[in-house]
């Protein structure tokens, strides 16, 4: 992997909303883009916003797709790292 990707849901996201995110990072992961292993935080203890959820990606190209799926959903922040 060698693009991450940095997500904060601040408020946080839905139980509906939720699952269909985790079927498109599972989807995702059968193609080959992601590892499907995120890395989550809670500064505030968990089920406290934010959560900030960290995803290592294959491509730049992967990264900004997942982005993009993202941004319906409103997360706060949604950011490539390099």
């Amino acid at each position: 992997m060698t693009t991450g990707t940095t997500v904060t849901w601040n408020p946080l996201v839905s139980g509906e909303d939720s699952v269909a995110i985790h079927a498109q990072a599972a989807t995702m992961k059968a193609e080959g883009k992601t590892d499907n292993v995120p890395v989550e935080t809670w500064p505030n203890g968990e089920g406290m916003p934010p959560e900030i959820t960290v995803r290592q990606w294959t491509t730049l190209q992967d990264a900004q797709e997942w982005l993009d799926f993202l941004a319906p959903y409103n997360p706060q922040s949604a950011v490539i790292n390099s």
